[in-house]
């Protein structure tokens, strides 16, 4: 099994490995948040990208404490070592896209879910498209745009400010991207507005998404990882057997 460490490093990554023979195993799952001494980790499940980097990083045999379930979901950490293996890169580096390194926050922050009868059937206007979303079930529509600009010249500013709306903007704080995170993940929003940087989330129940102006270059991310928009969509709309939408050249 393999750990993600916040704080501590292993070798140039932060991923450990427990063996399979330990107690723990038997009790925590993939996405769980666990506490081991006084290191935080999150469980990475049995398999890994580029095992072979990770064999000499064993956690110490501690007791270990499991601090919150299913932090991440399965499909959000498959989706983790899907970034990691296609552009070579670390978990370090893919981790942050989604989950603040700010745990003991992040945990104080999670709301309660909604309940879905309170909601109704909503109309939004995307450029041309038109989407009809009720707002009482789970399903989940992600709008990627690639700048402020587009977004503002593409959807109704009324809209953004909706209780069943999430805008998430690298404008954001932390604060606010991580109730956003929150948000996403226990289905308290039904539609979700993404610059380039955001589109990392663990969605809840997502069955839409709608990828605007696939041209600019906002949508290449020059940092690592070296990846491209239009790519890590495709590969979302594979992971979440969900439909993606292109709108303009």
């Amino acid at each position: 099994m393999y750990l993600y460490s916040f704080d501590k490093f292993a070798g140039p990554d932060k991923v450990f490995t427990i063996t399979k023979g330990n107690a723990f195993c038997k009790k925590v799952k993939i996405g769980d948040l666990v506490k081991s001494g006084e290191e935080i980790f999150v469980c990475l499940g049995d398999e890994i990208s580029f095992p072979e980097q990770y064999v000499y990083f064993h956690v110490p045999k501690m007791d270990i404490q499991i601090l919150h379930k299913g932090l991440l979901s399965p499909k959000a950490v498959q989706m983790i070592h899907r970034m990691v293996y296609t552009y070579y890169s670390t978990y370090k580096s893919v981790m942050k896209y989604f989950v603040s390194d700010d745990w003991e926050k992040l945990l104080g922050l999670k709301p309660k879910r909604v309940k879905r009868n309170e909601g109704c059937v909503t109309s939004y206007k995307i450029a041309n498209l038109s989407l009809s979303l009720d707002t009482r079930n789970s399903a989940q529509t992600l709008v990627v745009y690639p700048d402020l600009w587009t977004i503002m010249n593409s959807v109704d500013e009324k809209e953004l400010t909706k209780k069943e709306v999430a805008f998430l903007s690298s404008t954001n704080s932390q604060g606010q991207k991580d109730k956003h995170r929150w948000a996403v993940k226990t289905g308290n929003v039904s539609m979700i507005y993404a610059s380039p940087s955001e589109i990392f989330h663990d969605f809840y129940d997502l069955k839409k998404i709608i990828f605007i102006d696939p041209h600019k270059r906002y949508y290449a991310n020059q940092q690592d990882p070296r990846f491209k928009v239009g790519a890590v969509l495709q590969r979302m709309s594979e992971l979440y057997d969900v439909q993606l939408e292109i709108i303009g050249n």
